[in-house]
């Protein structure tokens, strides 16, 4: 989901500075282009210099590995679809790598890397920081962990007020709570229920299994958007195809253009 937002706000032209607490910036890219050119992931992932142990299908971390195949590149179909890519993200998405341990906090490093950003004239207009659990600021040894979630996403809430920014931030639900369940509500929020307190918008992602299919997740799956300051809220039925990286809404009809605007008005949109 991180991954479509800033490949949606990239293909409109929306500077978009993405921090990454886990994943490396090209296993990031791997998967916009997945979106983008409608082609499977497996393509980027399994392939022979990719040296690094693959886990449930995502791209090895390591620098050395370009996130595109080179056959895409020569390919007649991909290729020029992959140059308008490149262009798109190379303009308006920058990545701050927090992955690896950086041992970076949104409270003490958020601030000044992005003014650094902005100082060499990228200006945001969103900012997508991919797990809050990775950025949580511990100086306080005297806080209970429930508090440092709950600073850090007010810290992240109040920057964005300050700079005039979107602010897209990712929490994990409790899998007691949430699994099977179409209404994943903000209630469900592992780290700390009252985290989502402030925010404009929450979008719960569901995690319905397919018990017939060996308990893998369905296609079908619910976004339960609350807490919503404009616009309605409510459930919207997706399809979650992962082999393309990205949810659809199942109320579009014809052929989806991986990363459109069309595509997350609904299934991505606030």
């Amino acid at each position: 989901m991180a991954c479509q937002f800033a490949l949606d706000f990239a293909l409109q032209r929306r500077k978009t500075v993405y921090v990454t607490t886990e994943m490396k910036p090209p296993s990031l890219v791997a998967r916009m282009a997945s979106n983008y050119l409608k082609a499977d992931y497996g393509l980027f992932t399994q392939r022979a210099e990719v040296q690094n142990k693959i886990v449930e299908g995502q791209v090895a971390e390591t620098k050395e590995v370009s996130a595109m195949p080179d056959s895409m590149w020569k390919d007649k179909n991909h290729g020029p679809a992959l140059l308008k890519l490149d262009a798109a993200l190379t303009e308006n998405l920058v990545f701050l790598d927090w992955s690896g341990g950086a041992g970076k906090s949104a409270v003490q490093h958020l601030d000044g890397e992005i003014d650094k950003i902005i100082a060499g004239g990228f200006i945001p207009e969103a900012v997508i920081f991919d797990w809050i659990g990775g950025g949580l600021d511990h100086s306080d040894k005297n806080l209970e962990l429930r508090e440092v979630y709950k600073n850090t996403a007010e810290h992240l809430i109040n920057y964005a007020k300050r700079q005039s920014c979107i602010m897209i931030m990712f929490a994990q639900l409790d899998k007691v709570l949430a699994m099977g369940k179409q209404k994943c509500g903000f209630r469900m929020v592992s780290e700390c229920k009252s985290m989502a307190d402030n925010v404009w918008n929450y979008i719960g992602i569901s995690a319905i299994l397919d018990q017939s299919n060996g308990g893998i997740y369905e296609t079908n799956q619910w976004l339960y958007i609350e807490k919503c300051r404009d616009g309605k809220g409510g459930l919207v039925a997706v399809e979650r195809h992962f082999h393309l990286q990205k949810f659809m809404s199942k109320n579009t009809t014809g052929s989806i253009q991986g990363g459109s605007a069309g595509d997350n008005t609904v299934a991505g949109g606030g």
